[in-house]
């Protein structure tokens, strides 16, 4: 009987020792993303990346100029591990086990420890801005300078192109957006399509955004409406409530792991619902209560959940129909 009792303890000891491990490991994911910037959520299959920032002031006492101090971390069942000041992220792409980060200066990986190696340094005179992955898995940077990958391919751009967003579709083309233009651009050609164009109209808000879905269709969004390019041609897609000329903004557009679009509604200050098409048909979902802050990133969970990266931390909200 002491023999059982022993050993039925130690199974319990155990039990409970697992469980405040993972509880320990939940709370120090939380608390590294709790009250931060939070720019980016990137899953892949064992866990997810997440990207943080920071906001501090420059050592410039001459200029108003802010660098973003961000920080990176990896949560997955083995545990988590994070890095709270590893400089600037401007973007991000999984590559196998590793995370590929740009930032201004050079091009690195860190693997799931957030052990860092340099992978390309920036020459004189040129800046790194975004990376794509190709359906290929062929990784892309985009400069002020060139589209290149890390093989050795090379296109290069006429001039310096200011870029809110950077993709590369099935065919291996590179779309850019601009505030008032969409660039396409290839080997051999760079094809341009005026905001103005593409809306009908002269339009006091830029371009947010620009996605290319699972079946390599063009998405980009305006303040108050989205758009499709279908054979060169910009439709205005149909999105639920976003058809009203009364809708207040659409200050977010992207696309989930699954190829699922999301935008998010913003009503005065709150975001109120998420819109969610999966290539047939749009969903719409209430968030509650409504969400006062800032919303950069999204992935829907399997359980019936979405993680928002925000303003203010990583916040895991339900999807009600």
């Amino acid at each position: 009987m002491n023999s059982r009792y022993s050993i039925l303890v130690l199974a319990l000891l155990l039990l409970v020792s697992c469980a405040k491990e993972e509880m320990d490991e939940q709370a120090m994911f939380e608390d590294f993303t709790k009250a931060k910037f939070t720019k980016k959520i990137l899953p892949e299959a064992t866990g997810f990346w997440v990207i943080t920032s920071t906001v501090e002031p420059t050592n410039c006492i001459t200029c108003s100029k802010i660098n973003y101090i961000d920080g990176l971390g990896y949560n997955s069942d083995n545990g988590f591990v994070g890095k709270d000041r590893i400089g600037t992220i401007l973007d991000a792409e999984i590559s196998g086990e590793h995370l590929i980060v740009v930032s201004p200066n050079e091009i690195t990986s860190y693997n799931q420890s957030l052990t860092k190696t340099t992978l390309k340094s920036a020459t004189d005179g040129e800046y790194y801005k975004f990376i794509a992955k190709d359906t290929k898995g062929i990784l892309w940077i985009l400069s002020n300078k060139a589209i290149f990958n890390l093989e050795g391919e090379l296109i290069k751009l006429p001039r310096d192109i200011y870029c809110s967003d950077f993709e590369v579709n099935q065919d291996k083309a590179f779309w850019l957006a601009s505030n008032d233009t969409v660039f396409r651009i290839d080997q051999t050609r760079m094809a341009k399509y005026q905001l103005k164009d593409i809306t009908g109209k002269d339009s006091t808000s830029g371009i947010f955004s620009l996605r290319i879905d699972k079946n390599n269709a063009v998405w980009i969004n305006t303040s108050n409406k989205v758009f499709q390019l279908k054979q060169e041609n910009w439709d205005k897609a149909s999105v639920g409530s976003y058809q009203g000329e009364n809708f207040k903004t659409i200050p977010f557009m992207d696309i989930d792991s699954k190829g699922n679009i999301w935008l998010a509604e913003r009503n005065y200050q709150q975001y109120t619902n998420l819109h969610c098409f999966d290539g047939s048909s749009w969903k719409s979902y209430k968030l509650t209560p409504p969400l006062e802050t800032w919303i950069n990133d999204i992935e829907a969970a399997e359980d019936g959940y979405a993680w928002l990266a925000t303003y203010t931390g990583l916040i895991k909200v339900p999807l009600i129909l």
